[in-house]
């Protein structure tokens, strides 16, 4: 494996590690992010350090996305205040599921990555953070920007995946054009490094306060 590999493990174990000692201080939707980056750091250390052969590979995948976004819009379900992100963030599970489904049987097979999968759950995903923002705006509050949990939990989701976005959606056009992928692949596994870090970083920040009674609005 390359350094960076055990670089990103390392820091999956950090954010997981972060999550269990903090887990009776997080707020609900940072447990789910916390049992988020727990299974990222299941899933890659399975994939590097098994015998998984190149055609179990891509199902691994598959379950890992379904897994993975559904936590993310659970923890938007929680986070939310206003109606529309509740409903986008429900709304966006039911899609994956049918997606996951419909892709086995028609444009991806089993046994390929699952590349549409992916791009349109981070496409549901920015759009859920998009709402988080607006959300903020419609609840702001006295709490500075760079100690928000919040605040940096939406604006990593919506630098990494915005950016992953665009790498998957630029990926297969590149291969087929025989355009060098090497120093994009590697900006973005650098990203994902510094991205997971931030996670971590926004468990340990993270504070459980009782709920107060919002009406919830659109």
């Amino acid at each position: 494996m390359y350094l960076e590999t055990y670089i990103y493990l390392t820091i999956l174990l950090l954010g997981s590690v972060i999550g269990v000692l903090r887990w009776k201080h997080l707020s609900t939707p940072f447990k789910l992010v916390g049992a988020l980056i727990a299974i990222t750091f299941l899933e890659e250390s399975f994939i590097h350090f098994s015998d998984v052969t190149a055609d179990t590979t891509p199902h691994i995948y598959r379950a890992y996305t379904l897994t993975a976004f559904s936590l993310y819009y659970l923890s938007y379900y929680f986070i939310s205040k206003i109606k529309i992100l509740k409903i986008v963030s429900l709304l966006s599970i039911g899609l994956l599921v049918i997606l996951s489904i419909l892709g086995i049987f028609t444009f991806e097979s089993s046994a390929s990555f699952p590349s549409t999968q992916i791009f349109v759950a981070s496409s549901f995903l920015i759009l859920c953070t998009m709402l988080g923002f607006y959300q903020m705006l419609l609840f702001p509050n006295q709490e500075r920007l760079k100690k928000s949990s919040l605040f940096l939990y939406i604006s990593f989701n919506l630098i990494y995946w915005t950016v992953s976005l665009v790498y998957i959606g630029a990926f297969d056009t590149m291969i087929r054009l025989n355009i060098e992928i090497g120093p994009f692949t590697d900006v973005h596994s650098i990203l994902g490094i510094l991205y997971y870090l931030g996670l971590a970083y926004v468990l340990y920040l993270d504070r459980y306060y009782p709920s107060t009674s919002i009406p919830a609005r659109l």
